[in-house]
């Protein structure tokens, strides 16, 4: 990789949205240091919303995105990314394995041992990021086949990751200099690592011999295969930020691309396609929420009935975005003789849709079905 990219991508961390969140994490981080055991909550719920944030913006530099992604509340919640609890598991482990290692056999084995770690913790953390699967995060030969294939390459990120520990240790140990500025550093520098891990897997991606876990779904299609590439790489993109737990921005990145297509049915229906096919329904319940009524003013009813059956089947939770959706559909189900499904939709009706004005024309529905 060439200076000039490289830089590029530790420069990453300094735009708007990443700089943000190092400056108001720092400050907060600060003030539960300084509250001592009660900001031991702040301080936990802050380390899971940068962990989260980090493995974004590392799948945010590989896909190529052209902003840095935007700190959602999603990330803050310590389950939405299972990623960041890997991370926090390799990291102690690199910490007490060096640490054990100064204590049994001296200084000079606990840094060959700390280098050590710091050599294959970044090839674990790419193969994570490019299969997507936490298992492949601990697959060793993996790694070490992604180590030797990215060559010169990887040895300079090793060669950084080392020098910003050594710049973050240092810069930790000044007295003079404030606790909250000493802690942005340390975030720059572990955000730094990050994107630059990203940056030499995107610009290497094609070296790797890991392709066929690259998407988290492959799809044969008649489509030109330009377009279908391009379809691909998007699905993937949304992939990686619904996986980090930026919902919000996942679908954002959605309705923006239906917006732009030349028939949003359409641009709806492919990306439902493919997104319904992941273990997490909740996408896909939304974007079925929005083919839904266009469903039903093209009149193409019995598609809509099939989609609400599939959804409810998948996802018991699942209603349509109104009532008089839900009522249209609930009334096609019966009339083709499918009352199972039309129950599921009219039950707790009150709970999905409080107060609303259709109540009486759902209650006499189910009274209808009963009979």
């Amino acid at each position: 990789m060439r200076a000039k990219t490289a830089f590029g991508f530790l420069a990453v961390p300094l735009r708007t949205a990443p700089l943000l969140v190092i400056l108001t994490f720092s400050v907060l981080l600060f003030l539960a240091l300084k509250a001592s055991l009660l900001g031991i909550p702040l301080g936990l719920l802050l380390l899971t919303g940068f962990f989260n944030y980090t493995f974004v913006l590392l799948d945010s530099v590989i896909n190529g995105d052209a902003e840095p992604p935007v700190l959602s509340i999603e990330m803050m919640n310590p389950v939405s990314a299972p990623r960041s609890l890997v991370l926090l598991a390799l990291v102690l482990v690199a910490f007490f394995t060096s640490q054990a290692a100064v204590y049994w056999f001296g200084a000079a084995l606990g840094v060959i041992a700390g280098i050590a770690c710091a050599a294959l913790l970044p090839a674990l953390l790419a193969v994570q990021a490019i299969t997507g699967s936490t298992a492949q995060a601990f697959n060793f030969s993996t790694a070490l086949r992604l180590m030797g294939r990215l060559g010169g390459d990887y040895v300079a990120l090793v060669v950084f990751i080392v020098a910003a520990a050594l710049i973050g240790t240092f810069a930790m140990s000044l007295p003079a200099l404030p606790t909250f500025l000493q802690l942005a550093i340390a975030m720059y520098l572990w955000l730094a690592s990050f994107c630059l891990i990203g940056g030499v897997v995107r610009e290497r991606g094609d070296d790797l011999g890991l392709e066929d876990a690259w998407t988290p779904e492959r799809f044969e299609s008649d489509e030109d295969a330009g377009q279908e590439r391009l379809r691909t790489q998007f699905v993937d993109r949304i992939y990686a930020e619904w996986r980090g737990g930026a919902y919000a921005n996942a679908w954002h990145s959605v309705m923006e691309r239906v917006g732009q297509g030349a028939n949003p049915l359409t641009e709806l229906e492919w990306l439902y396609e493919r997104i319904a096919r992941w273990p997490d329904p909740r996408l896909a319940n939304r974007l079925a929420g929005e083919i839904l009524p266009r469903l039903l003013a093209a009149r193409r009813n019995g598609e809509a009935v099939d989609l609400v059956r599939a959804r409810v089947r998948s996802d018991p939770q699942f209603r349509p975005q109104s009532s008089g959706d839900l009522l249209q559909i609930a009334g096609l189900a019966r009339d083709a003789g499918d009352r199972p499904t039309a129950r599921a939709l009219l039950r707790d009706f009150d709970r999905f849709y409080p107060d609303d004005a259709a109540r009486t024309a759902a209650t006499e529905l189910i009274q209808q079905l009963e009979r």
